[in-house]
């Protein structure tokens, strides 16, 4: 029987801010190792220059799906074993995309694509909930998605970390802010 292959899952918009190239390159550092399948779900305006990126590159390991419903998001969010939350480094500064909580609200270790100083990186420094990595590290994230997925030990201090990374970000302590 074949082994459930290890999900390495970008689910939102394929918008301009959004650094998907930089998981095709992951995609292409992983493609010898068929135990890895990189999912790219949504839409957006850049879809369809990823769409052709992934064919001209014959990206085998890269599967392509629609934007997932509200109600069906959850399931295919459940699937992931690594969640990416892909930004540039100029909007990664003083953005931080929802599904970065999401991914800690599922115990989801995170691969981040932003900038080193952004806040995405200090989630990934102060909680643990995965790593950050510049866009042009290709081979440092292709190694943590591989030790991810090889070391149950790391793993599980990953989806420790997002767990407590989630606690602090529940919608209660934000409205005792409020």
């Amino acid at each position: 029987s074949r082994q459930r292959r290890f999900i390495v899952q970008y689910s939102g918009n394929l918008g301009i801010t959004h650094n998907i190239e930089a998981l095709l390159d992951v995609a292409d550092a992983l493609r010898d190792d068929d135990q890895f399948l990189v999912q790219i779900i949504g839409r957006g305006p850049r879809e369809p220059a990823i769409r052709a990126a992934v064919d001209r590159r014959k990206l085998g390991n890269v599967e392509m799906l629609p934007f997932q419903s509200d109600e069906r998001f959850v399931h295919s969010l459940s699937a992931a074993d690594i969640g990416v939350v892909a930004l540039n480094s100029r909007v990664s500064r003083g953005s931080v995309p929802s599904k970065a909580y999401n991914l800690m609200a599922f115990g989801i270790p995170g691969l981040y694509i932003a900038a080193t100083e952004s806040e995405l990186a200090r989630y990934a420094r102060d909680y643990g909930a995965g790593e950050c990595f510049d866009a042009a590290d290709r081979d440092g994230m292709a190694r943590y998605v591989r030790r991810l997925a090889n070391d149950p030990d790391f793993y599980a201090q990953h989806r420790e970390g997002a767990l407590r990374g989630a606690r602090d970000f529940q919608r209660r302590n934000a409205d005792a802010l409020a």
